[in-house]
């Protein structure tokens, strides 16, 4: 009797899929110019699906995205740009937990590439 009401307690949470696995972002954003930030969740053909609310941070600003509960399976990546970037947006692969990232510049003119870094603190 017990091995059946575990058995039957068990099914929900069989239902529910895989583990989950949960991501935050803390950003800084150091560069000249504002920033539109992302968090993208990969999928098995390569594509980026968006998960979590994107932010817009001007010239010293500090936000944050999420936290967000995605399949464990799953990578995420940080997708950073700003309007006049002559390169391709930043990014940087995020791990479970809370990544701290610093968005920055590739030089000292206004329109120079922004880059994205994970934070020594």
């Amino acid at each position: 009797m017990k091995k059946t009401l575990l058995a039957l307690a068990a099914l929900p949470l069989l239902a529910l899929g895989g583990c989950t696995s949960t991501y935050a972002v803390d950003l800084r954003n150091q560069a000249s110019q504002p920033v539109f930030a992302e968090l993208l969740a990969r999928s098995p053909d390569g594509g980026l699906a968006l998960v979590g609310q994107p932010i817009r941070l001007g010239p010293g600003d500090r936000g944050g995205i999420g936290p967000v509960s995605v399949d464990a399976q799953r990578q995420l990546v940080l997708r950073a740009d700003t309007p006049g970037n002559p390169g391709r947006p930043a990014m940087l692969d995020v791990t479970p937990g809370t990544t701290v990232a610093i968005v920055g510049q590739d030089g000292t003119a206004a329109n120079s590439p922004i880059t994205l870094r994970p934070s020594q603190n």
